[in-house]
C-alpha cells in the first residue's frame, strides 16, 4: 500500500479547501521514521529556498528541528508544515518572524505555533466541522508485506551501519509472533536486560543535561532504568535482539 504523505498539489488549495482536507492528509505520528526523515530533509530543502535563506544547516540544527517537530508538531502532516511557511511568507500568519538567514528549531517552532493557532481561528471562523478522517482498509496480504518490507529494511540497516536506529517494536512483534527469535527464556532476557540498562541510563542522563523538566523526575526515570525497569530498557533490549538476530543471518 502506497501512502501518500505529501502531495505538492495540496500547497495551491485555498484556504478552504485545504482546511478541509485537512483531515485526509498522513500526520507525522502515523509514519515510520525513515519516512519521517526522508520528508524532513525534502521540506527543509524546500522552505530554505523559497524563503531565501541561504546559510547552510549543520546537522546538529538538523537533529534539534527534527526532535523539536517529534516533540510538539508531529500532530501535523507535511503538507500542513509547507503550507504553514507558505502562509508566513505571504504575510497571512502575523506577527512576521524574521529568520535572520538562520533556519533553525526556534524559527520554526514560531512559526508552526503561529499555524496551529491561526488553523484553529480559521475552522471556527469559517465554521468549518472537520469530518471524521477516512479509515484506509488494507488487506491482510498487504499488512504481510508492509512487515516483511519493515523487516528487509531492519536488516539492511543492520548489515550496513551494524547497529539499528530505527523504531523496533512492530517488526519484534511480528517475529516474535512468528516464533524465528530465539526462546525467550529467563536467562535470555536477563542477558539482554543487562546489556541495555547502561545504554538507557547514558541516553537519559544526555537528555537531562540539555532538560527543562523537573529534575527530582528525571533522576526518579534513571534511578528505574538502573534497576531494570521502564520502556526505555524494554525497547532497547528489543532493539539489541533484532541486531544480534539479523546479524546471526547468513
Amino acid at each position: 500500500m502506497s501512502l501518500e504523505i505529501y502531495k505538492p498539489e495540496r500547497q495551491s488549495l485555498t484556504t478552504v479547501e485545504f482546511l478541509k482536507d485537512i483531515s485526509n492528509q498522513i500526520k507525522i505520528r502515523d509514519i515510520s521514521e525513515e519516512d519521517f526523515k526522508f520528508h524532513l530533509i525534502k521540506t527543509i530543502v524546500s522552505i530554505n529556498a523559497l524563503s531565501g535563506i541561504k546559510n547552510p544547516m549543520d546537522d546538529i540544527i538538523k537533529t534539534d528541528i527534527k526532535e523539536m517537530i517529534l516533540m510538539r508538531f508531529k500532530a501535523l502532516s507535511f503538507d500542513e508544515i509547507s503550507y504553514a511557511f507558505k502562509k508566513e511568507r505571504y504575510g497571512d500568519l502575523t506577527p512576521r518572524t524574521e529568520h535572520f538567514q538562520l533556519f533553525d528549531a526556534k524559527y520554526v517552532s514560531e512559526v508552526l505555533d503561529k499555524f496551529v493557532k491561526w488553523k484553529k481561528d480559521k475552522i471556527i471562523q469559517l465554521n468549518l466541522n472537520q469530518p471524521k478522517p477516512k479509515e484506509v482498509s488494507i488487506s491482510d496480504q498487504e499488512k504481510e508485506n508492509i512487515m516483511l518490507e519493515a523487516v528487509d529494511r531492519l536488516k539492511r540497516e543492520v548489515k550496513h551501519n551494524l547497529v539499528i536506529e530505527s523504531s523496533v517494536t512492530g517488526v519484534y512483534m511480528y517475529l516474535y509472533a512468528k516464533g524465528v527469535l530465539p526462546p525467550h527464556t529467563l536467562e535470555f532476557r536477563e542477558k539482554y536486560k543487562k546489556r541495555a540498562i547502561p545504554i538507557a541510563r547514558g541516553i537519559a542522563a544526555g537528555k537531562a543535561r540539555y532538560s527543562l523538566d523537573d529534575h527530582r523526575e528525571l533522576d526518579s526515570r534513571i534511578k528505574l532504568i538502573t534497576e531494570g525497569k521502564g520502556e526505555e530498557v524494554k525497547n532497547i533490549a528489543k532493539r539489541l535482539i533484532l541486531q544480534d538476530y539479523f546479524k546471526s543471518l547468513k
